[in-house]
């Protein structure tokens, strides 16, 4: 099996908005970031092709969350 893992990195659509704003992203683009994928969906289509415990949802809603995130990020990887 080559894959290993599926980690999908996730944030509430209001923070992504409120990121990209501040890097003067247009409109268009954000609501284009915002609307490109239904993140739950990707983690049923994963779940079914591979072991459901290789597959890993992080969500980030602090700077707190997003160190605790790449912390087990990388646990999961070195596994």
């Amino acid at each position: 099996d080559d894959i290993h893992g599926v980690f999908i990195l996730r944030c509430s659509n209001e923070l992504l908005y409120d990121r990209l704003e501040k890097r003067n992203y247009s409109k268009e683009k954000i609501d284009q970031n915002n609307s490109i994928g239904d993140f739950s969906s990707l983690f049923r289509r994963s779940s079914r092709i591979i072991d459901e415990k290789s597959v890993h949802e992080f969500t980030n809603k602090s700077g707190k969350d997003f160190q605790q995130n790449l912390d087990n990020l990388q646990t999961g990887m070195e596994q």
